[in-house]
């Protein structure tokens, strides 16, 4: 059973459904309470049954002819047994609904009993239990708005006057001893009724006063339609506007003589078919006359309280004409005539109704293209409203389709058998079973990924792109492919008319045999399919060596193309950078106030050692820290004491130079910070831009308290140096720099670069740019990648260079190897400088790894997933942040075992055999790892710091001999 409410403007539904003859049999039903409240009305016994709402005041607010229930339409057939007048009203039912009338269904009142908090009905237990009640029968007292839109009273003695808003009551019949004849009129808004079925209607009003103790008879009216009551009169109520009686009532009320209380009364006769008439034609009022039977008889006069006028009507309306069309088995086209590859697809519609809370039945029918009938079905039990549900009414067609051109449409009927109209349009669609035939596929090169035969042939490689010509007959729409037993790809569309041909790209990302799928599909979805089967090349067994070093052969060399790219990497430096010369310009530059940092030093004679924002080259080294002098000197090597006198700087190999070196002097002189004075730094600029400024400001030349200037020293990430100036006397020789040393010294003090003497001025600087790079003495002779976690850097091949997983034809491990130098400069966390992907994890990684392990490590995880174990192979040597180490990872498939080595060098670059490490772990749980081989980086975590040089990567299990003569050669 449900209970539906439904509420509106006037008046308010709760229908009790109950749905079949075993909720009928509930004992629960013999007496139904529906709670009620309100704010400020209470619910009283009206006349006959009735039920009236009324306020504080009693004047009526709502109100109901009482409870009626009734019977679902009768079915299209009747059980057997029935009598023959039983099946003869079925069948008239059947015509009648078949053509598009609702089906009449039984009407009964039922007993109502008000309280202070509820209402009671007594359902009728003889159509509960009848045989031949039809399911679900409907409980439901409704309530309604009494007034009418508006209401006059006319009189026959003033023909002319409008009685509209002079009298409180509605006056009908001959008045009490005057030959004045009243008649009233009314008129009801019934424009939400429009198009509905009228289930059953009534006419309620009081009367307030008779004129004698016998009953008077009134007649109520079907009238005219009037729009303007203050103007309508006794003239226009005689000119035609009773249109047909609906009932005669008869009523008693004179409190004086009888005395006899207000008595009301209820009319119905013909309201129901002359309702049906005005809902049918969607009139959006109704029009209502009461006059006495005998109009000349002064004892039919009777008053009316007009407050009690309710005019009550039990409606439905019908569904909404179905809307959204749609069939769900198309392929390309779904929406014009559609070319579907089923014979029984699947329809779908949303219906809707105007009354809330309905339950549906979804007709749907399927015709020939010409109109022959050759489908129908029925989707039941369709919950829907006034707005769309969630999921529209769906019918798969049955029985199957031949193949064709056809069209279907939709209706639906609701609880109370009213159809709604067929949908606007017909939907056409064309069935086609038929599958294109299977496509051909074939190498644009004949020698790149051709036909497997067996011998063993390959061609291509891991990663290496090839070209496959495809060819469909002319159905064909879209080709679609895959390689191996991975995911088909997004739809192609082909190119040609009788022929259809497409050309795709495909990279296999693992060797040996594969096998590539293609779907050629028509527009209807159906496909042909064909295979084609190639064999790639495996890794070499050198499969793989990066120098690193910047040049034109900065690529894998052997025999794969692996490129490398990705992750933005921008700095390819010499650990020992070996600037040999330096180019001085005296021109003008800009002067950048340090106003970041104000170091301690005050006073005379002061030093103080810092710590550089980033590594600094500077005359073939890279310094992270120097130490500033008051005196105008920034050294790159310790300083134990000031130096106020200035010393000579070299003009060439032969003669000595300062005994400060490396350094930087903008400004040598005896120096004094006092309390007008500072001494800063500041940073600007982003990597590898950066540039590093320390600024002597506003100091005092020791012994002339008029001599004061600002200098600094810009040192930029390019190893280029700047010496600024500002506030320079142009006619004071000390602070022109005649008593003072300016340049620039190596670490040996063999090379320095100076200007003239007396050339400090504040509208110049001096620029030192770095000349001449010489080879560093260290393994690979060129130059190593420099990684910066903060970017992000990293190198990839975009492909994978090492078969990784179990040989496909022989099912046992393959063995595989990588190995590189690397210098990490931040142990913060975990550092990967060589590793293969997965698609959720990396296979293998080689680098630092922190936490408990805090060591360089080789690691290994056993499956393709997130929460994969992982085992580590991982060195107990103490790490040296910033040293350069050797570092192996072998993989011995047959064996079954992971190694790393770690070897590290001496002072003079040989390989230090008291620190060389080899450490071994079983590990078996090898898979394909087939993304992207990657230099400075994992599938996850941080990037690598530091350097990177020399990368190789095997597809075998060098012996430990070879990994020793990289790390020594």
């Amino acid at each position: 059973m449900d209970l539906r409410v439904v509420a509106g403007v006037t008046g308010y539904r709760q229908v009790l459904v109950v749905k079949s003859r075993e909720a009928a049999a509930n004992p629960a039903l013999r007496e139904v309470t529906f709670r009620v409240s309100g704010d400020g009305v209470r619910l009283r016994n009206g006349a006959r049954a009735g039920i009236e709402a009324v306020d504080g005041k009693g004047e009526l607010v709502f109100a109901s002819s009482g409870a009626s229930m009734w019977d679902s339409p009768v079915p299209a057939a009747v059980a057997a047994g029935a009598d023959d007048a039983r099946r003869a009203a079925a069948q008239a039912d059947r015509v009648a609904s078949e053509g598009g009338e609702p089906t009449p269904r039984r009407l009964v009142d039922m007993p109502v009993r008000v309280s202070a908090s509820g209402l009671t009905v007594r359902p009728d237990v003889a159509m509960l239990t009848a045989a031949d009640t039809v399911f679900p029968v409907f409980i439901d007292p409704p309530f309604s708005k009494p007034s009418p839109v508006h209401w006059t009273n006319v009189m026959n003695r003033n023909p002319n006057h409008a009685y509209y808003g002079e009298y409180s009551d509605i006056r009908v019949g001959r008045q009490w001893q005057t030959s004045d004849v009243w008649r009233s009129h009314m008129q009801f808004n019934i424009a939400e009724m429009a198009g509905s079925t009228i289930i059953s209607s009534s006419m309620h009003i009081t009367a307030d006063h008779t004129a004698d103790c016998a009953s008077t008879s009134i007649e109520l009216w079907q009238t005219a339609r009037f729009d303007n009551p203050s103007t309508y009169t006794w003239y226009n109520d005689s000119d035609g506007d009773w249109m047909a009686r609906v009932d005669t009532e008869t009523f008693s009320a004179n409190e004086s003589t009888c005395p006899k209380a207000d008595d009301p009364g209820e009319f119905t006769g013909s309201l129901k078919t002359k309702l049906q008439a005005q809902a049918t034609s969607k009139a959006p009022t109704m029009s209502f006359g009461l006059r006495a039977t005998s109009e000349s008889n002064q004892y039919e006069w009777t008053r009316f309280i007009a407050s009690s006028v309710s005019f009550q009507a039990t409606y439905n309306r019908p569904p909404n004409t179905p809307t959204n069309q749609a069939i769900t088995d198309c392929y390309l086209n779904c929406t014009s005539n559609p070319l579907i590859g089923r014979k029984d697809p699947e329809l779908s519609v949303f219906a809707t109704d105007p009354d809330a809370a309905t339950i549906l039945t979804v007709y749907f029918e399927v015709q020939t293209s010409t109109g022959v009938p050759v489908a129908s079905g029925v989707k039941t039990g369709y919950a829907s409203g006034p707005t769309k549900p969630a999921q529209p009414a769906k019918w798969r067609v049955t029985p199957l389709l031949g193949d064709g051109s056809y069209r279907w449409r939709a209706r639906s009927k609701d609880e109370q058998g009213s159809y709604s109209g067929w949908t606007t349009n017909w939907f056409a669609f064309t069935t086609d079973s038929t599958a294109p035939a299977p496509p051909t596929i074939s190498p644009t090169d004949p020698a790149l990924y051709f036909q497997d035969d067996g011998s063993g042939a390959c061609s291509g490689g891991l990663g290496a792109y090839g070209y496959f010509a495809l060819s469909g007959e002319s159905s064909v729409a879209q080709f679609t492919w895959a390689l191996d037993g991975g995911s088909y790809s997004s739809p192609i569309t082909p190119t040609g008319t009788t022929t259809k041909t497409a050309t795709i790209l495909v990279q296999p990302l693992k060797d040996m045999v594969r096998t590539l799928h293609v779907r050629a599909y028509d527009g209807a979805g159906r496909y042909g399919e064909t295979s084609h089967e190639f064999r790639v090349c495996s890794p070499e067994p050198q499969a793989g060596h990066w120098k690193l070093d910047n040049r034109s052969d900065d690529e894998d060399i052997v025999t794969q193309p692996h490129f490398l790219g990705g992750g933005g990497l921008s700095q390819f430096v010499q650990n020992r950078y070996a600037a040999e010369e330096y180019t001085m310009s005296e021109s003008a530059v800009a002067y950048l106030p340090a106003n970041q940092t104000v170091l301690p030093l005050t006073g005379d004679d002061a030093i103080q050692r810092i710590d550089l924002p980033f590594p600094i080259r500077f005359y073939g080294g890279s310094y992270t820290e120097a130490w500033i002098d008051t005196n105008g000197i920034l050294s790159f090597a310790a300083m134990t004491e000031s130096l106020k006198w200035y010393e000579e700087l070299p003009y060439g190999p032969d003669e000595g130079g300062s005994s400060v070196s490396p350094a930087a002097f903008p400004f040598w002189a005896d120096l004094r910070i006092d309390a007008q004075s500072s001494i800063r730094t500041a940073v600007s600029g982003s990597a590898p831009n950066r540039v590093f400024v320390v600024e002597w400001r506003n100091v005092n030349v020791y012994g002339d308290p008029a001599s004061r200037l600002s200098f600094e020293v810009q040192l930029a990430e390019s190893g280029k140096v700047v010496f600024a100036y500002a506030d320079v006397d142009a006619d004071n020789p000390i602070e022109n720099g005649w008593v003072s040393m300016t340049g620039i010294q190596n670490a040996v003090g063999t090379k320095a670069v100076k200007p003239v003497y007396g050339r400090v001025r504040s509208d110049v600087g001096f620029t030192f740019t770095p000349t001449g790079f010489s080879t560093p003495d260290y393994p690979e002779g060129y130059r190593e990648a420099r990684f910066d976690a903060t970017s992000g850097e990293k190198l990839t091949t975009n492909v994978p260079v090492l078969a990784t997983g179990l040989n496909p034809e022989t099912n046992l491990r393959r063995s595989f190897a990588v190995a590189g130098w690397i210098r990490v400069t931040d142990t913060s966390t975990s550092r990967t400088a060589i590793s293969q992907q997965g698609a959720n994890r990396s296979m293998f990684e080689l680098g630092y790894q922190a936490g408990s392990f805090n060591n360089y490590c080789f690691t290994m995880s056993a499956a393709d997933a997130v929460t994969a174990t992982t085992v580590r192979a991982c060195a107990t040597a103490p790490v040296i942040v910033g040293e350069w180490v050797h570092l192996a990872g072998v993989y011995d498939g047959p064996a079954g075992t992971m190694t790393l080595s770690v070897h590290h060098k001496d002072a003079e670059w040989f390989v230090d055999p008291a620190r060389t490490e080899v450490v071994t772990q079983p590990f078996t749980s090898v898979w394909d790892a087939t993304g992207t081989f990657t230099i400075g980086g994992a599938f996850t975590g941080a990037s690598f710091d530091g350097d990177i040089d020399e990368v190789w990567a095997w597809q075998r299990a060098p012996e430990q001999s070879e990994i020793e003569f990289l790390a020594a050669n």
